[in-house]
């Protein structure tokens, strides 16, 4: 929510304003990882880890920077937590992987053009590899997702990977961000970054080889409100919508809050 919506509510509160919310996400991070600290079990310990890796992301979000690597730094290397899902015919839209439902239920979600590229960090088939059919045939070419493959499919939550990339940003030092891009950019079968190496042209590239590492899994937008001149492929305000018959793409950075928060919250003002 404080990521991606211009407002939010917490437990059926009033209005609160992006950063409101990652202060709430700061202090319940806080409040797991004292407690699942405590408690000491291994299941207890894993739920403090996930929250270290939340409260490092909602600290850099909000610009903490130093508190975010602190946080980052300490995860336990090689660390991951993924939710789990089931294939159960009578309950897929409350136990199943909800992609993978959309890509091959609704066939609503596509693989935009500039993620079709040779990368092992990005699967997919094109038309002729697969037999799904579009929600809207008007939208281009459908090519379906394939890190979501199943109704089963888990999807990672937290993880080590994310707190390097936390670190890396958050610390700001080029020749570190360098090493973390050239590691990713071997893990998906590049070659080594040869491009330019001040800041900003790093920073690009580093949010390049996260938006590969983290497709389909909600880092990429809250990347780009935070540095919208470094995240590439987004549509710029003024810009022809690619579906004929709609307007040019507007100027709004986030999500307006639905009419079922709005509608079902006494707290939030009407009108």
């Amino acid at each position: 929510m404080a990521e991606q919506f211009c407002q939010g509510v917490v437990y059926g509160g009033p209005l609160l304003s992006t950063n409101d919310m990652l202060d709430s996400a700061i202090a319940n991070f806080g409040a797991a990882i004292t407690k699942g600290t405590a408690n000491g079990t291994a299941a207890a310990v894993q739920l403090a880890n996930v929250a270290r890796v939340g409260r490092a992301r909602a600290n850099l979000q909000r610009g903490n920077k130093s508190a975010a690597a602190t946080d980052a730094a300490s995860v336990p290397a090689g660390f991951t937590f993924s939710f789990t899902h089931l294939d159960d015919p009578t309950n897929r839209t409350r136990l199943s992987n909800r992609m993978w439902q959309f890509t091959f239920d609704r066939g609503s979600i596509s693989v935009a053009p500039a993620f079709r590229i040779t990368d092992n960090r990005i699967s997919y088939k094109i038309p002729g590899q697969h037999t799904l059919v579009a929600q809207d045939p008007n939208a281009g070419a459908f090519v379906i997702q394939q890190k979501y493959p199943t109704y089963a499919s888990p999807v990672r939550v937290a993880s080590k990977l994310e707190a390097d990339y936390i670190a890396a940003e958050a610390a700001g030092v080029v020749a570190d961000q360098i090493t973390l891009i050239n590691a990713r950019r071997a893990a998906g079968g590049q070659t080594a970054y040869a491009g330019a190496t001040d800041t900003a042209s790093v920073r690009t590239e580093l949010m390049t080889q996260k938006s590969l590492d983290f497709y389909l899994e909600g880092q990429r937008f809250g990347d780009w409100r935070r540095n919208p001149t470094s995240v590439l492929n987004v549509p710029v305000a003024g810009a022809t919508y690619f579906k004929p018959g709609f307007s040019a793409i507007g100027t709004q950075t986030c999500y307006p809050l639905p009419l079922s928060e709005t509608d079902n919250n006494p707290n939030i003002p009407k009108g």
